[in-house]
């Protein structure tokens, strides 16, 4: 073809044209990112021998949802593809296909099918790759354990672990050993519920973003916090149940939250809440969600919500104030910056969410000059217990 009627694509520089096929083929952002460089790679010889000679572009387009065809031909040839280098691996529903259980003559269940392909897939590419995979981010159903014996082995290069399993599937230690052998020293995400790590693994504290479950009690919250300098965000989600996430004891000193931290979300008891809300000192712009019950409001004492919130208004003045009692009681102020500080409380029913009212008088807001916007939702007609809070909150 004469080169004045190629098409300008054509004539870029290879390396300009690598890049765009690798900002093409990210999976976690796109879902049809490998279908995508699939037909890239067949539209010239020269796009697929650029293609082809990149291995990391493949191998980090693992994507078991867009694995799931019944012959292996395609999986084996992506895996082929990527040659030897580090892998990203994702599935948000592959591996979480719910199965059917059958009864067995003996009145016993089984699953009504065999193990899929792709999760054959899995398994062995977990087992033969484990030292180089870079990122894992799946969504496991209650079919399926994450194999122990891989998971307490070293992850030389392991980035980001996301790994979320249903309710009913705990994935534990094996006894005397520890997660990724306490070797896994690139890896700065850990998002799991149902996994527990030793808080005094050595990777701790290269940790940018954690999430931890109700396997841990809310004071592991400050260990990860003492032990991550270079923590960002962290998500803890514990027991709703009073006294079921432990506490904090009253004698822990306080912590002054790290320059780094973005956010830390926590959901548990109201008295665990409480508790890391009294050890903790916040000193810089920061989104602090808090996620409770209204079990045990009538009994909790109040005192540190009242110190916490003095201390953060005071170093988060806010502009936008958001009172929202119509199918549930949510406090939120935000600042130019966004939201700062958001409360959370569950009700079962719409009697119910005026108990949570009782928290107002102990938000301690005591700088109200910048606020320029107020926002009060309710869809019902509060009774004289509910009407004092509301208020007295509104007279600020």
């Amino acid at each position: 073809m004469d080169e004045t009627c190629q098409p300008p694509i054509i004539r870029l520089n290879i390396d300009l044209l690598l890049l765009i096929f690798k900002m093409n083929a990210d999976m976690f952002a796109d879902d049809k990112a490998l279908e995508t460089t699939r037909f890239s790679s067949q539209v010239c010889r020269e796009w697929r021998g650029v293609m082809l000679e990149s291995p990391s572009l493949w191998g980090h387009l693992i994507d078991l949802d867009a694995l799931t065809q019944r012959r292996d031909e395609w999986r084996n040839e992506v895996l082929r593809r990527s040659g030897e280098s580090s892998l990203s691996i994702k599935s948000f529903n592959a591996l979480f296909i719910l199965r059917s259980l059958v009864p067995r003559s003996d009145g016993s269940l089984w699953l009504a099918e065999d193990i899929s392909p792709w999760e054959i897939f899995f398994f062995s590419l977990i087992d033969k790759k484990w030292n180089k995979i870079e990122r894992l981010t799946i969504r496991m159903g209650s079919h399926i354990r994450f194999p122990t014996e891989i998971l307490c082995s070293p992850a030389p290069q392991l980035q980001i672990f996301e790994v979320s399993t249903a309710n009913s599937v705990r994935i534990e230690e094996q006894q005397g050993r520890s997660i990724f052998d306490d070797k896994a020293p690139l890896l700065h995400t850990f998002h799991s519920r149902n996994l527990t790590f030793q808080l005094s693994a050595s990777w701790i504290q290269n940790l940018r973003s954690v999430e931890m479950g109700p396997l841990f009690p809310i004071s592991s919250v400050l260990d990860v916090l003492k032990r991550a300098p270079m923590l960002e965000d962290i998500i803890y989600t514990g027991s709703f149940g009073n006294g079921q996430s432990g506490q904090i004891t009253p004698h822990t000193s306080s912590f002054v939250l790290g320059p780094n931290i973005r956010s830390l979300q926590i959901g548990a008891s109201l008295s665990a809440c409480l508790s890391l809300l009294g050890s903790v000192i916040p000193t810089h712009d920061y989104l602090l969600q808090i996620s409770t019950s209204r079990f045990g409001l009538e009994t909790v004492p109040l005192d540190s919500l009242s110190h916490y919130t003095e201390n953060h208004f005071h170093v988060h003045a806010p502009t936008k104030i958001t009172l929202d009692i119509s199918k549930k009681f949510q406090f939120v102020t935000r600042n130019s910056k966004g939201p700062q500080f958001v409360l959370k409380v569950l009700c079962s029913d719409a009697a119910g969410r005026e108990g949570p009212l009782g928290i107002l008088p102990a938000l301690q807001i005591p700088v109200c000059r910048f606020v320029t916007e107020l926002d009060l939702t309710s869809d019902q007609v509060l009774r004289e217990e509910g009407k004092l809070p509301v208020s007295a909150f509104l007279s600020l």
